[in-house]
């Protein structure tokens, strides 16, 4: 984990003062002798946790919302930037506000982005209530340690969930905690803390096909954050070309990810693919042998877990590729050469938010890579708040063979030009086949 920055120190004067607050409850024995309990940490807690929702201008209907809690003082308070980037995207159709714990509704404004750790500050005027503890020490919360995650899920009410924490996510580029409780939809940006009330993390994901796999931004990033935070709001111009510049940072660590490969390639038959660091992307394999249709494959696909939100569901940072062996069993040169063409000619992935993406400006032609020739095409597309940054689609078949063929799709989300460019060169160039 990286050692907290020096600037962090300069938080321990505001900590200071509300330690004996958080040794007094924590010292503070439940029945069965254990230190505080789910109820007795959220009672502590609850007065500065937040949801945050951004408003129709219009209508004065909610449409979105999630958590926030109180990190400093005059009314400073953190959430997710994902929480906040359709407000800033679209400042004219929206407004934001503070729902407190008694329900009183008071309007905020945002002060910075920290969009590569999804993470964002909010200044509420007049809250004059002590803010949250974040803790001293860099260490990791020891695994199987017990912490309470708070938010708000679904504007149900504000709402406790106990759970262990579990160290760094194994194959995480985004560096998050891992914590088995139940963070549920509209908990992210509210805190996860630990039994004495202080931050742990801060609630920003959860696994949809598992069961209680929540992800927590660790604290320091949030300490880092308020170190370097104005005191004064900015405009949306000022505070979305932060968002872009953390964007520009994840992507150069993606695409730094995949250039660097690691000592282990993948292999599928005779076709040995340019390898990637197995700490980083998750691959999955997958074989199909349709003898009645006359063709097997061996698939691949990979993707990495890093993905930057740039508004209305688009995220960026993100790298995902498949590849396939096709292997012809019964057909004949003709029909074979269509099944591979076919991959080429079906429909790519287009939708979008015209006011986030652009639309696709396509190339097709043919390349020669070690042992095979190939027919690519490749897509591309802007994002339209975020200049320099663009998406990817590239598609590709070897076209020299009636017995064999390999096909693959590379997509990136919200990269330079330079990192498209060098991607997809190590996405073709590293793939030797073995005839």
């Amino acid at each position: 984990m990286m050692k907290r920055s020096f600037v962090l120190m300069c938080l321990i004067a505001l900590c200071g003062l509300l330690e004996p607050m958080r040794f007094a409850r924590a010292a503070e024995p439940t029945a069965n002798g254990t230190t505080e309990d789910a109820r007795r940490v959220f009672d502590t807690v609850r007065s500065r946790i937040y949801q945050v929702r951004a408003l129709t201008t219009s209508g004065d209907a909610v449409a979105s919302s999630g958590s926030g809690f109180l990190v400093g003082e005059n009314g400073l308070i953190a959430t997710n930037w994902h929480v906040v980037d359709d407000y800033l995207l679209e400042p004219e159709h929206y407004r934001l506000e503070v729902r407190r714990h008694d329900n009183t509704r008071v309007p905020v404004h945002v002060i910075a982005i920290d969009s590569l750790n999804d993470l964002a500050l909010l200044r509420i005027e007049g809250e004059a209530l002590p803010p949250l503890p974040l803790p001293l020490q860099t260490e990791m919360p020891a695994k199987g340690g017990k912490g309470f995650a708070m938010g708000d899920p679904k504007g149900v009410g504000f709402t406790v969930v106990e759970g262990t924490f579990n160290g760094l996510a194994a194959q995480s580029m985004a560096g998050h905690l891992h914590f088995s409780g139940a963070i549920n939809a509209g908990m992210s940006g509210g805190p996860t803390v630990d039994a004495t009330g202080a931050v742990v993390g801060v609630n920003v994901a959860r696994r949809t096909d598992a069961d209680l796999m929540g992800f927590l931004v660790p604290a320091e990033h949030l300490a880092a954050l308020i170190a370097r935070a104005p005191k004064q709001a900015r405009d949306n111009v000022a505070l979305l070309e932060e968002a872009r510049q953390g964007v520009l940072q994840g992507q150069a660590r993606a695409a730094q990810h995949f250039m660097e490969g690691s000592a282990v390639s993948h292999h599928l038959g005779k076709v040995t693919l340019p390898a990637v660091s197995e700490e980083q992307f998750r691959c999955r394999g997958r074989s199909i042998r349709e003898t009645e249709e006359g063709y097997a494959t061996e698939g691949l696909q990979c993707n990495n877990d890093l993905s930057i939100s740039v508004g209305r569901r688009h995220g960026a940072g993100t790298i995902g590729y498949d590849y396939q062996v096709v292997s012809n069993l019964s057909l004949d040169p003709f029909r074979f050469a269509k099944l591979v063409s076919t991959s080429l000619v079906s429909d790519k992935d287009d939708k979008g938010d015209r006011k986030i993406v652009g639309r696709y400006v396509c190339k097709t032609s043919f390349l020669r890579i070690p042992s095979a020739t190939v027919r690519a095409t490749l897509c591309v597309r802007p994002y339209l708040r975020f200049s320099g940054l663009k998406e990817a689609h590239l598609r590709f078949a070897t076209v020299d063979s009636s017995d064999t063929a390999i096909v693959g799709d590379l997509i990136l989300r919200g990269f330079t030009d330079d990192s498209i460019r060098r991607v997809t060169r190590r996405f073709m160039e590293g793939i030797e086949w073995k005839r």
